[in-house]
Parts: structure tokens; C-alpha cells; sequence
């Protein structure tokens, strides 16, 4: 997702009445009775809000240009190696100019919907854990709210009570919902229309929530979390309501860098996102940086034979492209760049649905792949691309570029560009990437690693959760650990999200100083903490509780999917 979108990484402070503004309805938004909020400016600050970027938009007759740049100091990646950004920019770019060019008329059901639905995907991994949020918000004040429900059905209520009914059946729903949430999309989908009604239904929803709980803290923290939750819907409305009353928008270009110098007499409109506190990044990715020298990696003998086929003779030409790493990235213009270097490769039914409704799932996978190394990048490490064309079985990020490079060179070699996406995405599935490699003449892949053969030969359950864990440990803003870490790594035994950040920390630097099948076999017998004080791992005595796991059961250290029923609730379920 490039760094994983942090639609609201932190609560905000204070929610102002024009951020609550609702454009599905009709009225004027106000900020004072004398001030009125531009539409566009709105539209510039929620989609900025949404991208992590700042905006400024310029208006020339029927066409819109919107500029977008990045802090050098965002935890987010930069705007042209953003992959997750460039396809969301791509899919709104088109619905946008659909909806203005039918602004006379019926706008199609179908762009809003997709509309809608883009939005709500591409915000989903980061709105989840608002939910979980409201939940905590519920648990830590239990007792307060089970005071609320008695109240609200009538025991204890006293005679003339002012009770604010109204309010409290939403905020009962609320409870209900979330309580009962799967993390499933239609469900999320429900509790963010519902977080977005409650302000519409209610004025003055801060104080009247306080009112009603009967305290300050518990009433003004869910204000916060609902007013958050409900915010992609608002940018919906936002996103239809502008297209649909602006004719500049019948043509809209995406430029992925800050304008200066605008034309005499364009209207200039500006915005940024919100400002919030900086939190650990994701391991910085510098793609864009070639080594001046870079060294080969280490060089073994070639195999006789493997188990899928025999290793053709290297050529020349082979042996250099293995000791040359991806080329730098070039240099990008207008985002669409990407977009148009991805779908030749594409099949033309699914180049009309949007490159993050392509269906089945590795077919995104693929696309990601392909959008990364065809411009010189590399996979950012959370995505699940990452895992599964093997970058997670490499040593250094100067691996992972090799590697790259070498897919790069088979995508760009190809004679058929739709026939090669869907070879790349069949060897992904079943497990055959490595005699893909051997078919196109590149059998020294080998030499790139020690565990990368092995690691793409092995179906999936099979496999040693020690990817897992170390897929996890470089998304460093996670903080949500899989069922299947929970089980083999320890994380089951952590209460709060720094315990889960200092055991994440333990496994960096065990990853960093001793091989994968050490890890793998201290996991299935039980003793990663002996491993860790072995190597000289420092492991405060208060956390040595949290490396232990389910050991001795059988099936523990592989991706086997048993013994998992009892971490498949949320793993912050407790009270916080």
C-alpha cells in the first residue's frame, strides 16, 4: 500500500462544523452565519485528508489540474512510488470526469457506486482500526454504559426525566454494531454510514453526547471517533457534488509534483492535510537511489539439477543481468504514467474495472509487481506482493533490488504482454516461480539468496511462519498481529499496542543477526527466548513472558492455519 494510507492516524483534536459539513444535502454550509466554506476548498482538504498530500487545483475552462506533493518529512512514500495512491488517483480521475460530463442529465448509478466503493477500499485497512477504536472507547467505560442502558429502558429513570431518547437508541445501535463487527466490507461500509448519519441527525452531538453518558471524557472521545469514522462517506458526497456542479471537472489531470507558476486569470485553490502527531514509519525505501557501486551477491555453483527442472547453462548476457541490480526509477511526470505502463498487460475486460477491483486478489498482486519494477522501484514491504513473489526471503534491501531487476527483465523481454501477466500470476499461485525463471533463462535467481528456491518451491501451508513473522516486523506501523503469530511468536500473551511494538523490536533484531531457520526451529521447540539470549539479544526480563507460544502442539512455526479458532476474535478485545 507503499506505506499503508493513514486516513486519520490520530484523532483530532477538535472536529470544526464545516468538517462535518454533509454535501449530500441541499442546504448552505456554514461556518458562522456569515461565512461560507468554498466547495472546492472542501474538496481539495477531504481529498487531501484521504491521500496524505497537499493540493493545490487549478481551473482552465473544462479542465481541471490538480498538483500534488508530499512533505520530504510524510512517513508516506513519495507520491510516484506510491502504487496503492496511484491507482486510487487513477479510478477517481476517470468516475470524476463520468459524473461532470453528465451533469445536465441522470448522473449513472453505477460511477457513483464505484465511486463510492473506491473510496471506502482504499480508506478500509485504515478506518479499521477506528472501529476497533470505538470499541476500546466501550469497553473502558463499561460501567458507565450499562448505567446509560438502564436508564434508557426506563429502571431508575426518575419522574419528569429529560432523557435524550433520540440519541441514545443511535448510540445503542452503535454499540451493537460494533460489537458484533467481522471486519467484512459490507459491515464497514454499514458503520461508516452510520457514523455519518449521526451527525446529520443530531445537532449539537458533542455536547449532547456528554450530557447523555453523563461524562465528559467517555462522551467527547466517541464525538471524536464518530465524527472520524463517518468522514469517507462525507468525502463521497464531497468528491459527486463538486464534479456534478463543475464543468472544469469534465477533464481532470493528476500531476504528481507542486505547481508554481499558474496561467494568468486560473482560479488557484490550495489545501493540505490535517496535521498530525508523526508516528513510526514503515522501513524507510530509498527506490530511487541507485548504489554507486554496487557489488554482486555472493556467487554459489550452479546446481546440477533442482526439483522442477534442470538449470539451463548461464549465458554471458545472463550473468550480467543477475550482477546488476533495478535500474533507477525514473523520473515521473504525470501519474497516469504508471497507470498506462500497467495496462498493456492487462486483459481489456479487466482494464474497464479499476486495477484494485482486479479479481481474483493475486491478479493485484501481479499488477503491484509490475507497477514497482517497471519504473525502478521497489515492492513496498507491507504489501502482500512483497511476500509473495519471495522479496520477504531476501537478506537486504540490495537483494531485493536484484531480484526486482530480474523480474523487471522478464516482464520487459516479453513478446506477449497479457500472456507474461498471466504466466507471472499462475507461478505465484502455484508455487512455480521458480520454473518461470528457468522457462525465461534465468536460472542464477538462486544465487540471490540462500532461502529464496525454498521459499517459492513450498506451497503455502507449508511454508515456515518465520515469513510471516518478519513480513510483520517490517510493516512497522502495524500493530495488529496476525492469528498465526499470536499462536507461534508470542503476541497472543501482549495487552497493548507498546508491548506488541517492543516484541515486534526483539524480532527485528533477531532477524537482522540470525538466520530464518534458526528462528524457525527455536520457534517449533519452544525456545526463542534461549535463541535470543544466546545471541546476544537484549530482552528486558519483564517482556521474556511474551516470547513463548503454544509449544509443544504439533503444528506450531508453520502457516498450516491450525489451532487458530481461538485468536480469530480481534485481537484488542480486552480493555485497554
Amino acid at each position: 500500500m507503499s506505506p499503508r494510507h493513514h486516513y486519520s492516524t490520530e484523532i483530532p483534536q477538535e472536529i470544526f462544523d464545516e468538517d462535518l459539513y454533509d454535501d449530500g444535502h441541499d442546504g448552505i454550509p456554514m461556518r458562522t452565519l456569515t461565512t461560507r466554506p468554498d466547495l472546492r476548498t472542501r474538496f481539495l482538504c477531504r481529498l487531501a485528508k484521504i491521500t496524505e498530500t497537499r493540493l493545490t487545483m487549478e481551473e482552465v475552462g473544462e479542465t481541471s489540474t490538480i498538483y500534488m506533493s508530499r512533505s520530504s518529512r510524510s512517513p508516506q512514500a513519495k507520491i510516484e512510488e506510491d502504487v496503492e495512491l496511484q491507482l486510487f488517483l487513477q479510478d477517481m480521475k476517470g468516475l470524476l470526469e463520468i459524473i461532470a460530463q453528465h451533469r445536465t442529465e441522470s448522473v449513472p448509478e453505477q460511477a457513483k457506486y464505484r465511486l463510492k466503493d473506491l473510496i471506502l477500499r482504499f480508506a478500509y485497512s485504515n478506518i479499521d482500526h477506528i472501529i476497533q477504536g470505538i470499541k476500546r472507547t466501550f469497553a473502558k467505560n463499561q460501567n458507565t454504559y450499562d448505567d446509560f442502558v438502564t436508564r434508557m429502558f426506563g429502571i431508575e429513570e426518575g419522574p419528569g426525566s429529560k432523557l435524550d431518547r433520540e440519541l441514545g437508541a443511535l448510540v445503542i445501535q452503535l454499540h451493537q454494531t460494533v460489537s458484533h463487527y467481522d471486519a467484512s466490507m459490507k459491515q464497514l461500509n454499514g458503520l461508516i454510514d452510520l457514523s455519518w448519519s449521526i451527525p446529520n441527525k443530531i445537532d449539537h452531538l458533542n455536547d449532547r453526547l456528554k450530557y447523555l453518558l453523563q461524562t465528559g471524557k467517555f462522551g467527547t472521545k466517541l464525538y471524536h471517533l464518530i465524527s472520524t469514522l463517518g468522514s469517507p462517506r462525507r468525502a463521497y458526497n464531497t468528491f459527486v457534488r463538486t464534479a456534478q456542479t463543475s464543468e472544469s471537472f469534465q477533464k481532470v489531470i493528476i500531476n504528481a509534483a507542486p505547481k508554481v507558476n499558474f496561467a494568468p486569470k486560473a482560479s488557484l485553490i490550495a489545501a493540505a492535510p490535517l496535521q498530525t502527531a508523526p508516528k513510526q514509519t514503515s522501513r524507510e525505501r530509498q527506490t530511487t537511489t541507485k548504489p554507486s557501486t554496487p557489488p554482486p551477491p555472493p556467487q554459489k555453483p550452479m546446481k546440477a539439477s533442482h526439483p522442477t527442472s534442470p538449470s539451463p547453462q548461464p549465458q554471458p548476457d545472463q550473468e550480467k543481468l543477475v550482477k546488476n541490480p533495478l535500474p533507477t526509477a525514473p523520473s515521473l511526470g504525470p501519474q497516469n504514467n504508471l497507470i498506462e505502463t500497467i495496462l498493456p498487460y492487462l486483459c481489456p475486460d479487466d482494464r474497464k474495472i479499476g486495477l484494485i477491483r482486479l479479481q481474483p486478489a493475486s491478479k493485484q498482486d501481479t499488477a503491484r509487481l509490475l507497477a514497482a519494477v517497471l519504473h525502478g522501484n521497489l515492492l513496498p514491504s507491507q504489501t502482500n506482493a512483497w511476500y509473495e513473489f519471495g522479496f520477504v526471503a531476501m537478506r537486504t534491501e540490495e537483494e531485493e533490488r536484484y531480484l526486482a531487476g530480474l523480474y523487471a527483465s522478464i516482464l520487459k523481454e516479453a513478446s506477449d504482454k497479457q500472456s507474461i501477466f498471466r504466466e507471472l500470476t499462475h507461478a505465484m499461485e502455484t508455487n512455480t516461480l521458480t520454473k518461470l525463471f528457468d522457462n525465461k533463462s534465468y536460472p542464477n535467481f538462486r544465487n540471490l539468496s540462500p532461502r529464496i528456491e525454498s521459499f517459492l518451491n513450498t506451497p503455502p501451508k507449508q511454508r515456515s511462519t518465520v515469513w510471516r513473522l518478519k513480513h510483520f516486523v517490517h510493516d512497522a506501523d502495524n500493530t495488529e498481529p496476525p492469528a498465526v503469530l499470536q499462536r507461534d511468536y508470542g503476541f497472543k500473551y501482549c495487552r497493548q499496542r507498546d508491548e506488541v511494538t517492543r516484541i515486534k523490536l526483539i524480532y527485528a533484531n533477531m532477524l537482522a543477526s540470525i538466520d530464518a531457520k534458526h528462528i524457525h526451529h527455536a520457534c517449533q521447540h519452544g525456545r526463542l527466548a534461549e535463541l535470543a539470549a544466546q545471541r546476544g539479544i537484549h530482552v528486558d526480563a519483564k517482556d521474556r513472558r511474551l516470547l513463548q507460544n503454544d509449544y509443544p502442539a504439533p503444528y506450531i512455526a508453520l502457516d498450516n492455519g491450525v489451532g487458530l479458532q481461538m485468536y480469530a476474535r480481534p485481537f484488542y478485545r480486552r480493555r485497554l
